[in-house]
């Protein structure tokens, strides 16, 4: 059994959270996303304990909610038409919007992204342009990203059984017990050595399904300089947008 409820702002809080209560909960956990809060909770919970145990994450909360609204002003604004630019493998490129009998995108390091657009249907310009990028982006992602990880895949004498991409929310890739390593392909934003940073993590995670000092002593190994490509990913992976 469970249920959701908006609770509004009281004066010694100072948020709003959404309370979300299960039967399967056997404790009390606090998530802050997007500058939204929630709070979940067994079903029963003391409301009295539970409003204490609010007021003790007061300062946490708040400092979270400050970080995430600074961090939502960095993320760049793209109206996507011409004059516009995205990143591509930590570089800024041009984007040029041109009519055409059928619509595709096109990139060069000298050119930039170039998006030709046939005039097929009444979806506004910016949200066809923005598709057909997001579709660029997977397609290309899925092939660099596959081509990198086999080829540190053989020289680690390791085996992936597949590479997929997708978008996520909290994670930039994920290493199954199946030896399946996924991607979020947003990544292709970010400077070239950020991702063979992350594709050396996910990697190293075929050999360790932890994060045990085993498995980051092999992903030194393998990336000498991981920690400095871990910490810009944690400091600027919001703002890797298409």
């Amino acid at each position: 059994m469970r249920s959701s409820t908006l609770i509004k702002a009281q004066d010694e809080l100072g948020f709003d959270y959404t309370l979300k209560r299960s039967s399967k909960r056997r404790s009390v956990a606090i998530a802050v996303r997007a500058g939204e809060v929630s709070v979940s909770v067994p079903m029963g919970v003391c409301e009295l304990e539970l409003q204490q145990w609010l007021a003790g994450k007061r300062g946490w909360v708040l400092e979270k909610l400050q970080q995430q609204n600074l961090h939502a002003l960095e993320i760049p604004k793209r109206h996507y038409g011409n004059g516009d630019s995205l990143y591509y493998l930590g570089a800024e490129y041009p984007l040029r919007v041109t009519a055409a009998a059928r619509s595709n995108v096109s990139f060069s390091h000298d050119g930039g992204f170039v998006v030709a657009l046939a005039n097929s249907t009444t979806q506004p310009v910016s949200a066809r342009v923005h598709m057909l990028l997001q579709n660029w982006f997977k397609r290309r992602a899925l092939e660099l990203l596959r081509a990198k990880t086999q080829l540190l895949c053989a020289r680690m004498n390791l085996t992936v059984n597949d590479v997929c991409v997708r978008r996520t929310k909290s994670k930039w890739g994920h290493c199954t017990s199946k030896g399946v390593i996924q991607y979020n392909w947003l990544i292709l934003c970010a400077p070239e050595p950020v991702v063979d940073y992350l594709i050396a993590h996910e990697v190293c995670h075929l050999r360790h399904h932890n994060h045990s000092r085993a498995f980051w002593g092999l992903v030194e190994c393998v990336c000498q300089d991981y920690t400095e490509h871990k910490v810009w990913l944690q400091r600027y992976g919001h703002t890797l947008i298409v």
